[in-house]
């Protein structure tokens, strides 16, 4: 069947396809009363593409989680960038993230999307070319990759929701890859043993047969691929204060409750690292 004029169909399965939840929640966020990412620019993206929305089951707590991350590292690539208006921006993973439209880079900044060719094709139908950005059909752990993006300027690479999805030998080779190439810093999350709790309540990972397969409980264990970490926050701590004023306060409270068990705050990480 074709296409509806103005419509694109994602054909995507298995771990890409999880980036439909991801867009969706955005989406739900930008339409709530109280966003926390108020990102419209995915609104325009969902507009674009033909899906039953509510199937993914996204949830608010899926919506929270997504955007708080999307926040935090929001700020910390705003940062990077006022310091550095000559640099190289690179997001790997990228899905339909809009960051380029959130963001105020130097005109000298150069962005760098990579993601596998069926991502990367949804993402030129419905988001098309942009000024200063290259999109690159590639998976993150291919090194050929790295041959397509300049060196030697401050680079910020942006891995998000990409290491729980990699084996631990092919995510290991790429972090070792990046700090050996690169100057800058690297943002990522991680999801520990704890976390992997959530592979099973998402619904829109379980739905599509994804797993998650790369767990890391000691963030500082990555220091060993010449990393330097710099600073950690916790999944849990930023959901938890976005949750005033936009959940129910027992559901709050429940929250709160279910953050005493032991490794619960640990579960799910954003890592900031210097390369």
């Amino acid at each position: 069947m074709a296409e509806d004029e103005g419509m694109h169909r994602a054909g995507l399965i298995g771990a890409p396809a999880t980036l439909l939840g991801t867009l969706w929640a955005r989406v739900l966020d930008a339409r709530s009363r109280r966003p926390v990412l108020g990102d419209e620019s995915s609104v325009a993206v969902a507009d674009q593409i033909d899906q039953e929305w509510s199937r993914l089951g996204v949830t608010t707590m899926m919506r929270l989680v997504t955007c708080v991350r999307a926040v935090q590292f929001d700020r910390w690539a705003d940062e990077f960038l006022a310091r550095h208006r000559d640099a190289v921006v690179i997001q790997l993973g990228v899905g339909l993230d809009t960051r380029h439209a959130r963001i105020t880079s130097a005109p000298g900044v150069e962005w760098f999307d990579v993601d596998l060719d069926e991502v990367i094709n949804l993402r030129r139908r419905v988001i098309g070319e942009m000024a200063g950005v290259t999109m690159i059909s590639s998976s993150a752990g291919d090194p050929k990759w790295l041959d397509q993006v300049p060196s030697g300027r401050p680079t910020l690479i942006i891995a998000e929701g990409l290491s729980m999805y990699l084996d631990p030998r092919t995510g290991g080779e790429l972090l070792h890859r990046l700090s050996t190439h690169f100057d800058g810093a690297l943002i990522m999350d991680v999801n520990s043993s704890l976390g992997v709790v959530g592979q099973f309540m998402n619904r829109t990972v379980r739905g599509q047969g994804a797993r998650w397969t790369w767990l890391v409980n000691r963030p500082r264990s990555l220091q060993r691929y010449g990393l330097r970490l710099r600073e950690v926050r916790s999944s849990s701590d930023l959901v938890f204060a976005a949750m005033r004023g936009r959940v129910s306060p027992i559901v709050r409270q429940q929250y709160r409750l279910a953050r005493l068990a032991p490794g619960a705050r640990g579960a799910g990480r954003l890592l900031r690292f210097t390369l």
